[in-house]
């Protein structure tokens, strides 16, 4: 896949214009912040995003100008800036970049998902204000809302076995085990619990979890 050089040139420029804005008296060789790594790698996370978009046809993620990333969209910007602190990390080894961009994505889109955590290679954040992604066992495919946490108990992070979604203000937290082909519906608590494959799973008075019969990562895709 080839991309524009120019649009990759405009994200790289518009991410280390934001980096300079907030993080220049701490960021390594503050006089050239051009060179804190290299414009090949911003341009395989625009490719890793287009890979991963390239299975959504929802709304807001539309072809312009040959691209799904679109750098007004927040949430599309909150993928590529995690998948960006992701390469750094892994590619380059540098902390302190890697940290740096985990903290403005923050800070522009109220998510908290650091670069060392590992989310699987199909993933979708949908308006995640408020979100919380730690350090737990991520398969094959997850969308989060807003409001989501997914964090420890007693040192211990939840494992998902396949696809799941993640609707606003869901909580898994410690030793969940969360079956693949799961819904998880808005407001659910979950702490150390075990969730079986294919489940809706919700909190009314208590907790009901319903088997189901559909292919919840094609429906999410498609946007039914």
């Amino acid at each position: 896949m080839k991309i524009p050089h120019e649009f990759v040139s405009k994200i790289h420029s518009q991410i280390l214009s934001n980096l300079n804005m907030y993080f220049s008296e701490f960021l390594p060789v503050r006089e050239s912040l051009d060179g804190l790594w290299p414009l090949t790698l911003t341009e395989e996370c625009i490719i890793e995003f287009e890979v991963n978009a390239s299975e959504i046809s929802r709304k807001y993620f539309v072809v312009i100008e040959g691209l799904k990333l679109n750098p007004l969209n927040s949430d599309h910007m909150a993928m590529f800036l995690y998948l960006l602190s992701r390469k750094i990390i892994t590619r380059l080894g540098d902390f302190k970049i890697a940290d740096s961009i985990s903290y403005l994505n923050k800070i522009m889109h109220g998510i908290d998902v650091w670069h060392t955590v590992e989310l699987p290679k199909n993933f979708i954040f949908v308006h995640p204000i408020g979100t919380v992604l730690g350090k737990a066992s991520y398969s094959d495919f997850i969308a989060v809302y807003q409001g989501v946490t997914v964090g420890s108990s007693t040192s211990k992070f939840p494992t998902f076995d396949g696809p799941v979604v993640l609707y606003s203000n869901v909580s898994i937290l410690g030793d969940c085990y969360i079956g693949r082909n799961t819904v998880i519906g808005a407001n659910t608590m979950l702490i150390d619990k075990k969730i079986p494959p294919d489940s809706n799973v919700w909190n009314s008075k208590e907790l009901v979890i319903k088997q189901h019969f559909e292919d919840i990562k094609q429906n999410f895709m498609r946007g039914d």
